[in-house]
């Protein structure tokens, strides 16, 4: 309802695109801006051959929104996955992803990241040459979430005689055995 199209630019894929994840804050206005539950919200998602060019793949999509375990000025972070159907063939050119509804009114506020040309444009704003990107990942193959899995070993450590309470210390290695995005 704002107005506000964020556009940032990708160049140099090989492959179609079948899927996008993109990272943000789901925000609401109730006196101040505070974190706003992002499930049921709706996105629409274009691929322009250019800035302010033709659109060459247009979606609506509501992907479940997973939490990130982090935080933006004490809002929650999410991320989302989009399987994108048909896929959209395009090597060079810009994506804009604007929510245009929530089940909770909640506004999208695209992450920033400082991978790129460092060069967005938020179309609608007062100054709209920002100069950052936008946190996404566009996906040639294997779209869906992916859990890392966490596997733990203590060394020397007995939590079978732990009582609830009980603190125990020691040294524990933690491994990744899986992929986590």
């Amino acid at each position: 309802g704002a107005g506000y199209r964020v556009w940032d630019e990708f160049w140099d894929l090989q492959d179609s695109i079948c899927c996008i994840r993109f990272w943000g804050l789901s925000l609401i206005k109730s006196g101040e801006w505070t974190s706003c539950d992002p499930q049921g919200m709706v996105f629409e998602i274009i691929f322009w051959d250019a800035l302010f060019g033709n659109p060459v793949c247009t979606y609506q999509v509501s992907p479940k929104a997973k939490g990130t375990f982090e935080f933006y000025n004490g809002s929650k972070m999410f991320y989302w996955e989009a399987v994108l159907d048909p896929l959209c063939k395009i090597s060079d050119g810009w994506v804009s992803i604007q929510s245009i509804g929530s089940e909770n009114n909640c506004w999208f506020y695209w992450a920033g990241s400082d991978e790129g040309n460092l060069y967005c444009y938020q179309e609608g704003a007062t100054n709209p040459d920002c100069d950052i990107d936008c946190a996404f990942q566009l996906i040639g193959i294997g779209c869906g979430f992916h859990e890392g899995k966490i596997q733990c070993e203590s060394v020397g450590m007995n939590f079978g005689k732990a009582k609830p309470g009980t603190t125990v210390t020691g040294q524990i290695y933690i491994y990744n055995k899986g992929p986590f995005y």
